[in-house]
């Protein structure tokens, strides 16, 4: 029962990550939800690690801001060892701007699975919902997923 419940979270989900301007299941999603807290689950935004994606794994697109997001990583370094810390801060925003495509990149791809019961003996699901995507997801469909407390 949960499993189907998370599997028809993940399908929805995807769904409106892919098609946001035209979604029209929130109702559904957050029927979804009831159902998951009444069979006494909680569900838990988690950290999502980019190191995480494969490079491979990626569209073209996202290959190409993969490698521009390792490159800015490297130019940071540098500037940090040489102790130019205003141009590190440079390259390291530019780092989080290809971090944020690459994993809205990954995110579209098909068989990410944005929830995943990770303790079924605690009844807790994580949500890997990247934070802009979380906000759209909330925006979209009223439901709120607090982080987990660590």
């Amino acid at each position: 029962m949960i499993d189907d419940l998370v599997g028809r979270l993940n399908q929805l989900c995807r769904k409106c990550v892919m098609d946001e301007q035209n979604f029209t299941e929130g109702d559904e999603i957050r029927n979804v939800f009831k159902k998951i807290r009444d069979l006494g689950y909680t569900v838990y935004s988690e950290p999502f690690d980019s190191s995480v994606i494969v490079a491979n794994s990626l569209s073209e697109f996202g290959k190409i801001k993969y490698e521009q997001m390792f490159l800015m990583r490297q130019k940071k370094m540098e500037k940090v060892e040489i102790k130019h810390f205003e141009s590190a801060a440079d390259f390291r925003d530019l780092e989080r701007k290809f971090e944020k495509e690459v994993i809205y990149d990954y995110m579209k791809k098909e068989g990410v699975a944005y929830f995943k019961i990770t303790d079924h003996a605690n009844k807790v699901i994580g949500c890997w919902l990247y934070c802009e995507m979380l906000t759209r997801f909330f925006r979209i469909t009223g439901v709120v997923i607090p982080s987990r407390k660590q």
